[in-house]
């Protein structure tokens, strides 16, 4: 039952809980790239906390802050939210996202435009060297298109993260077996 808004506060970083619950993980390189976007444009996320400062959702910005050596940080108190519900939300904040798909020419636009217009370090976007060739790639593919009658081929990609290196193993050969071209990475 929502009763009361969300109240917004500092909190020390010391005084924060990490939910045993959290069923997202984070790698070392992913809390390096929050830490960087933080660094570069400022802590902008708050972590999302219960009156008991157990951290509904925010693990990743909170290790980000401990890798910056920040003492506090800003959380959202979800005081108006019922147990079940600050659960649910954990799990819908984080799946929610992944059904997103990037507007490939704005991203291209826009990032470019970015990169004229500052001195924006262009890694703080948190994409990787792969992604930004994949980018140009796709950048210099719509420039071509758009000269010639014939549409190339794009290239897409799909991360997904496997409990195991079997796991992974028998995803790859199933998607192979799809027609798809496969590539194992590791991080």
């Amino acid at each position: 039952m929502m009763t009361d808004a969300p109240t917004l506060t500092r909190v020390p970083l010391a005084a924060l809980v990490e939910n045993p619950r959290n069923t997202r993980t984070h790698s070392e390189q992913q809390i390096e790239k929050i830490a960087a976007s933080i660094r570069a444009f400022g802590f902008n996320a708050p972590i999302l906390i219960n009156a008991d400062n157990l951290i509904v959702a925010g693990h990743g910005r909170l290790a980000a802050a401990r890798l910056l050596g920040l003492e506090e940080v800003p959380c959202l108190v979800l005081a108006h939210m019922s147990e079940a519900q600050q659960r649910a939300y954990a799990i819908a904040d984080n799946r929610i996202p992944l059904d997103a798909a990037w507007d490939w020419a704005r991203l291209t636009a826009e990032v470019q435009e970015i990169d004229a217009m500052s001195d924006i370090d262009m890694a703080t976007l948190g994409f990787s060297d792969e992604d930004w060739e994949l980018l140009q790639k796709h950048d210099a593919q719509r420039e071509e298109n758009s000269t010639s009658p014939q549409l190339g081929a794009l290239e897409y990609r799909v991360v997904i993260d496997c409990t195991s290196e079997e796991h992974q193993a028998q995803l790859l050969e199933q998607l192979e077996a799809e027609g798809l071209q496969c590539r194992a990475l590791i991080s």
